[in-house]
C-alpha cells in the first residue's frame, strides 16, 4: 500500500482512516525499535562533515600565497620568484620545508618540453623536503625528437 502525504493522500478503501492512521504509527513506532531514532546522529554528521575544506597554501621561496577550497586531493602550482620564475608547487601554509629546483647536469640538447629559469639554466625537477625526511618531486622531463628516417647498414 502505497501512502502519500499532504493534500494529494490516498487512503485505502477498505481502511477507515482512524485505522490507517494507527497502522501507520504502529509502523513508525517498529521502526524507532529495531533501528531507534537516528535524526539526531544524521544531523550531528551532517553537521561535521565539511562540503568545502578551505586549505591556506604558501612558498618557503616567495611571499606567494594561495587559498583553495576543492574537496579532492590537489596540489597548486605557481611560477616562483624566488626560484627565477619556475614552475614550483605551493606548500600547506605552516610546513616546515624547502623547495629546491634540481638544475640538469648534462647536456641539453634539441630535447623538446625542456623548462628554463629566468637564468636560462635547465630544470629537471622541483624537489619538496620536510622536516621529518618526507618529499615530494615535480620532474619535467625532456622529449626526444627524430627526423622520421633511418640509415641502415
Amino acid at each position: 500500500m502505497r501512502v502519500r502525504r499532504g493534500r494529494d493522500r490516498v487512503r485505502s478503501p477498505d481502511l477507515p482512516a482512524d485505522v490507517e492512521a494507527r497502522h501507520e504509527s504502529a509502523l513508525l513506532r517498529a521502526w524507532l525499535w529495531l533501528f531507534g531514532d537516528v535524526r539526531e546522529e544524521i544531523a550531528d554528521l551532517m553537521s561535521s562533515m565539511p562540503l568545502l575544506r578551505e586549505t591556506r597554501w604558501e612558498c618557503p621561496n616567495c611571499p606567494a600565497t594561495h587559498l583553495t577550497t576543492a574537496a579532492e586531493p590537489h596540489q597548486p602550482y605557481h611560477q616562483c620568484p624566488g626560484l627565477h620564475g619556475i614552475l614550483a608547487p605551493y606548500v600547506q601554509a605552516g610546513t616546515d620545508c624547502k623547495v629546491t629546483a634540481t638544475v640538469r647536469e648534462d647536456y641539453a640538447g634539441t630535447e623538446t618540453g625542456l623548462r628554463y629559469d629566468g637564468e636560462g639554466r635547465p630544470i629537471t625537477s622541483v624537489v619538496t623536503t620536510r622536516a621529518d625526511g618526507s618529499n615530494d618531486c615535480a620532474v619535467f622531463p625532456g622529449a626526444a625528437t627524430g627526423s622520421g628516417s633511418s640509415t641502415e647498414g
